[in-house]
């Protein structure tokens, strides 16, 4: 299966999604050159151009946007998604009546943090500081019951320094269950949500337990 993700540095993702509506006749829809069709209820502000074919293709030109193509398998195997772990959280070996995922979102490459994800004492997920936008499940790491997440954030300025000082250059990490929806990833409830910005440097470690059943 695709599914398909954004990011921006004017937008957030995975809550109210909303796309332009194409024309009835359009065969298919491009955005900077990525077929993103199936994709549904998503709002893209800041287009430099939106080009029709002759067959009727709609093609989108959003230099602000940057699109991931996820490939996502069964039980057990690895994910395309921005993201680096450990094992498959893909599964259910709890038996969970809902499915838990981790969602970053906001201008990365700004705020130069990279995350690590700790649940229950293993280290699970690792989100790069260039990594925009990235969503990994979290279901076959959890337990029935009380579960511990710590996320630490470490600053890594690279060859270039730093890029901002602004505390509106904010990035976050949705802990929460969802579910998965004509290819895209919903988040349904967010039990906790970690965040940091380009204002400082310093590393630090949050702690949240959440609940799964």
């Amino acid at each position: 299966m695709i599914k398909k993700q954004f990011s921006t540095n004017f937008i957030t993702i995975f809550l109210a999604i909303s796309l332009i509506t194409p024309s009835a006749f359009a065969a298919k829809i491009f955005l900077n050159g990525v077929d993103i069709t199936d994709v549904k209820n998503k709002t893209f502000n800041k287009v430099k151009s939106v080009h029709l074919d002759s067959n009727g293709d709609v093609y989108i030109d959003a230099p602000h946007y940057e699109v991931k193509v996820l490939e996502t398998g069964g039980e057990g195997s690895s994910e395309n998604t921005g993201a680096k772990t450990s094992a498959s959280g893909t599964g259910n070996p709890s038996n969970l009546s809902k499915r838990f995922y981790v969602a970053s979102q906001g201008p990365a490459p700004l705020v130069q943090y990279k995350l690590t994800i700790s649940i229950n004492g293993h280290v699970r997920v690792t989100i790069g500081a260039n990594e925009s936008t990235a969503v990994e499940e979290i279901t076959g790491w959890l337990k029935q019951g009380k579960n511990v997440i710590h996320v630490t954030a470490v600053k890594e300025l690279g060859i270039t320094g730093r890029t901002s000082k602004s505390k509106k250059d904010e990035l976050s990490l949705l802990i929460g269950s969802g579910h998965e929806e004509k290819k895209v990833i919903k988040i349904d409830s967010i039990n906790a949500t970690f965040k940091c910005n380009a204002s400082t440097t310093n590393t630090f470690t949050k702690e949240y337990t959440i609940y799964a059943q």
